[in-house]
């Protein structure tokens, strides 16, 4: 298992977010006929049917920070589980299962840092994204008018993009506090 999820997240890496949204166009839309090809269903058509033209594009963005996320992981929770608390805990006898959930919660401070960044630059792959599905969407509005110099517009996406930035690390910090005491204040 463990060889089977590093080379399923090596390939999520190398893979360019373009082509894996265009398999995912031609595999699941255009042969199987299971999603939209492209464009938002309105949510006036369904909830079913609106989260449905939205799951193509969630997971052609989420793919490679789906496979970045479980590398880190993996070598977090490894470093973890090399640490001599572990191997302290494991001699006397502790459960498996207990001893993985200490080790896991020393392993996800780096994880949370990097997802909350992560957040951020999923913006620069909504690009790509949107403009594969044809999606009328913050960064192709951005996209739109860099190519039309409308500098208010610019400057209103990019504010946008920066407070999402912004809540994200400042999520994550939060995240953080509660998964190490030691970052608490009193």
């Amino acid at each position: 298992p463990d060889q089977l999820v590093r080379i399923l997240a090596m390939t999520a890496l190398s893979v360019p977010g373009f082509w894996l949204a265009l398999m995912l166009i031609r595999m699941f839309a255009v042969r199987l006929g299971w999603f939209p090809p492209n464009g938002i269903t309105p949510t006036s058509a369904g909830l079913g049917a609106h989260l449905q033209s939205l799951l193509l594009p969630g997971l052609a963005i989420a793919i490679y920070y789906i496979g970045a996320l479980s590398r880190l992981m993996r070598a977090s929770l490894i470093e973890a589980l090399g640490q001599d608390y572990i191997r302290t805990a494991r001699s006397l006898g502790l459960p498996r299962g207990l001893v993985i959930r200490y080790a896991l919660k020393n392993a996800l401070p780096p994880l949370v840092s990097v997802a909350g960044m992560s957040f951020g630059y999923m913006f620069g792959w909504a690009i790509i994204v949107e403009l594969v599905f044809n999606i009328p969407g913050l960064s192709r509005a951005l996209l739109t008018a860099i190519t039309q110099r409308d500098y208010p517009m610019i400057q209103a996406t990019v504010l946008v993009i920066t407070a999402m930035f912004i809540l994200s690390n400042v999520a994550a910090d939060l995240v953080q506090s509660v998964l190490d005491p030691r970052r608490r204040r009193g």
